[in-house]
């Protein structure tokens, strides 16, 4: 063989084994070659198995807890990856099994919530039908009748042809069974008539064969869909109120951070955080007014303080359909720089750990650990972390956008969950937006540009108006 031959064939054996190992990879995602998420997932998979060999450790919760932050960790470090998609799917599982030691409902609430939060972000169906059933099972289990039987019914509608559709058939029909059945309501036609006085001819002539009003709208009852779709009789009243229109004007609530004698970060050059949130929110305010026609309200339109716990509830009092939190950013290292969005959550991160205690100012040390987690526990429990997750996707990819054809230099350091006291108690979706670093000169420098404000804040503005448009039907 002519060593051009050779040559030849090892080229072509090359590409051949290239194709198979790149096919296997697509196949195997868990055949690459591990980065940062690999190496943190096995990590995590360690102190997993090493939580399930110890029935000591299995009967302290913050054991548990450890090993949910390891996995929770594999998903900050690379959000789309397949281990961070596995990751959170244990999490979800973890919670679960915590919820047999410690008989806590508000564990199963955070199981919800994760299992939710695959099915979301992910386009990755493997697992998907997987946490569908264990979001049924767990809507089984207290007794929330109707919404196991829609998990069910997912898993035979969208994976006909998944491992766990045998299963959930046969749930479902246990699940069916179980449904309080429609409230029956004789008619008053068939119900036995006391004796009563002779009607005059004159006067029966007028009512024979006419029901009465009453009559008719009794007979007329059929179920309906109450709380939790459970069926319920519905009974009409004599002046029906009407119901407001599906197409109501959306309430956006946008928070200036801090104001008053909370200064919030300063800059080297004079920027003023409170200052430049409060003239940021304005103009996303005037955006959404006059572009969008949505409402708008300002937890604060002058330099006033407003307490963290007093925001929140300021949206909720008014029954907002989306919290906005604007501040500017600060790190010790003056080098830091970039935009970030965050919405309720853990928080793993040094960074995420480190812009909430500076945000939570004086209730940083106020919040018992156990309280943090009823307030998570409530927030997934509602589905607020997946609205709240993928507003700030929407704030964030706009920022990063318009940001960047002005500055090339400008860093997204992406969406993050954070444990920020100003979200917990707004009960709708909830972000706060760091829009810079004032401790960072160059950045510093940019927030004060007026034209760079206005970028921003159609930025913002524009990720609202999206994320609204996208839930519908308020738009």
């Amino acid at each position: 063989m002519s060593e051009n031959s050779k040559k030849l064939k090892f080229v072509r054996i090359f590409l051949v084994a290239v194709l198979l190992w790149s096919s296997a990879v697509v196949l195997f995602p868990q055949l690459a070659i591990a980065g940062p998420a690999e190496k943190l997932y096995s990590k995590a998979k360690k102190s997993f198995y090493n939580l399930k060999s110890s029935a000591e450790k299995m009967s302290h919760r913050d054991q548990w807890l450890n090993t949910v932050d390891n996995f929770l960790e594999v998903y900050q470090s690379d959000p789309k990856s397949y281990p961070a998609y596995k990751a959170i799917y244990t999490v979800g599982k973890l919670y679960e099994g915590l919820y047999k030691v410690s008989k806590n409902s508000k564990d199963l609430n955070m199981a919800l919530g994760y299992y939710g939060k695959l099915i979301q972000e992910f386009d990755r169906e493997q697992l998907k039908d997987d946490a569908l059933y264990r979001r049924g099972e767990i809507y089984f289990h207290k007794k929330h009748y109707a919404l196991a039987e829609k998990e069910f019914e997912k898993i035979i509608r969208y994976f006909p042809k998944g491992d766990r559709v045998a299963s959930a058939r046969k749930r479902l029909q246990t699940t069916v069974a179980l449904l309080p059945k429609p409230v029956q309501i004789t008619p008053l036609n068939k119900v036995a008539k006391a004796p009563s006085r002779p009607v005059a001819k004159s006067q029966k002539n007028k009512t024979q064969g006419k029901p009465t009003s009453l009559i008719t709208q009794l007979e007329k009852l059929s179920p309906v869909t109450g709380v939790e779709g459970e069926k319920v009789a519905s009974l009409p009243s004599i002046a029906p109120i009407k119901p407001e229109a599906e197409n109501k004007v959306p309430l956006v609530i946008l928070d200036p951070g801090h104001g008053g004698k909370d200064f919030g970060a300063r800059g080297k050059h004079g920027a003023i955080e409170k200052d430049l949130n409060l003239k940021i929110s304005k103009k996303v305010k005037r955006i959404l007014e006059k572009k969008y026609k949505l409402r708008v309200h300002l937890t604060r339109s002058d330099d006033t303080f407003i307490p963290l716990k007093e925001r929140g509830p300021i949206a909720n009092r008014m029954k907002a359909d989306l919290f906005v939190s604007l501040h500017a950013n600060a790190a010790k290292r003056q080098a830091a720089h970039g935009i970030e969005t965050y919405y309720l959550g853990r928080g793993l991160s040094e960074q995420a750990k480190e812009t909430a205690a500076r945000e939570n100012g004086e209730l940083v040390y106020s919040i018992p650990d156990d309280q943090t987690q009823q307030i998570l526990a409530d927030l997934i429990s509602n589905n607020k972390m997946n609205d709240s997750s993928r507003l700030a996707g929407r704030v964030q990819g706009y920022l990063y956008q318009k940001a960047k054809k002005r500055y090339k230099t400008v860093k997204n350091l992406g969406v993050k969950e954070g444990p920020f006291w100003v979200l917990h108690a707004a009960n709708m979706p909830s972000i706060l937006v760091e829009v810079g670093f004032v401790t960072n000169a160059k950045e510093e420098a940019r927030l004060k540009d007026e034209k760079y404000l206005n970028l921003l804040a159609e930025a913002v503005a524009r990720g609202i108006r999206d994320f609204l448009h996208e839930n519908g039907p308020m738009i």
